[in-house]
């Protein structure tokens, strides 16, 4: 039993350790497209917002 609780910590550990990694790096990744202005971040944009209107029709 005592296999089992150490299991659900570490799971429960890598889960939160996860989960803040890819909010601080998806935070990052968004400051910077939203900030600059060049070609690449603006068809990143337009493909993001194209991807969201055709999940919105389904």
């Amino acid at each position: 039993m005592a296999d089992l609780w150490k299991g659900m910590k570490n799971s429960f550990v890598y889960v939160v350790e996860v989960c803040i990694l890819e909010i601080v790096l998806g935070g990052l990744a968004a400051y910077g497209l939203a900030r600059a202005g060049g070609k690449i971040s603006n068809a990143f944009r337009t493909v993001n917002i194209c991807i969201m209107m055709k999940r919105m029709k389904e």
